[in-house]
């Protein structure tokens, strides 16, 4: 999500949107932006008056808005968080309410949208809204290929301090896949496996995520672009009675 860095980036300096509306099939991105906004904003006895945090089967645009309506108590600002938004009925009546408070929002209150798993269609008339009013922000998964995902696993290691041996992030992207969350989640039980200075390397990968430092896709490719016809075998024999481990469709 390119937007999420300006987003946290704007919530430090203390400058917020009235209205963030956070869609795409990445869950990842939109649970960050949202942890920090839940965590971030208000101070901890602030939020027991001015946060709220609701969940689209639960409600709807009508009840959400008469929310971001009220002032906040004995504050300056309230937050209204709605968790699982993709789930709020949008038809016309829905869109009409949501427009009109799109045009005059309440500049007292910070109203976050986490809809989550989908896109917002663009078509419809909230959507051109949003985006023409700079509150709408979309979260793409990354591909499974190509140095995107590497280059942010190796990015989120540094940013929690892992060191790394070379190619660790490469490996670490053909065999977790695209599933931020999961990554996430590895690396940070990584960080608190490994001893002050100590580089990630395939070994401490291999024992602590089950991925083979020997027989994986990375190491696959090395094989056949060195045309090393018996390692290659080796490793394809190794995947194959292990497919859990290596599902063919991310393989090829």
């Amino acid at each position: 999500m390119k937007e999420l860095e300006n987003i946290l980036k704007s919530i430090k300096n203390k400058e917020f949107l009235p209205i963030y509306f956070l869609h795409g099939e990445e869950p990842y991105f939109i649970d960050v932006a949202v942890k920090h906004i839940e965590n971030d904003i208000l101070e901890e006895d602030e939020k027991a008056f001015n946060q709220t945090v609701v969940y689209g089967k639960d409600t709807n645009y009508g009840e959400i808005l008469s929310l971001a309506k009220q002032y906040p108590m004995m504050g300056d600002r309230q937050v209204i968080i709605v968790k699982e938004a993709q789930d709020l009925a949008l038809n016309e009546e829905q869109q009409e309410i949501f427009l009109k408070y799109i045009e005059n929002p309440v500049p007292s209150t910070l109203l976050v949208f986490a809809h989550k798993h989908k896109k917002l269609d663009s078509r419809k008339k909230v959507g051109k809204a949003l985006q023409s009013n700079k509150m709408l922000f979309l979260s793409e998964p990354f591909k499974s290929y190509g140095n995107d995902l590497s280059n942010w696993i190796q990015k989120e290691c540094e940013n929690i301090g892992i060191k790394t041996a070379p190619n660790i992030s490469h490996l670490l992207a053909e065999y977790l896949g695209n599933d931020l969350s999961r990554i996430a989640n590895e690396l940070h039980k990584l960080k608190l496996i490994l001893k002050d200075g100590e580089v990630l390397d395939g070994k401490l990968v291999e024992t602590h995520i089950g991925i083979s430092k020997d027989y994986n896709v990375f190491e696959l490719q090395e094989a056949l672009g060195t045309k090393n016809s018996a390692q290659a075998f080796k490793i394809v024999h190794y995947m194959g009675k292990n497919p859990k481990t290596n599902p063919l469709v991310m393989t090829i």
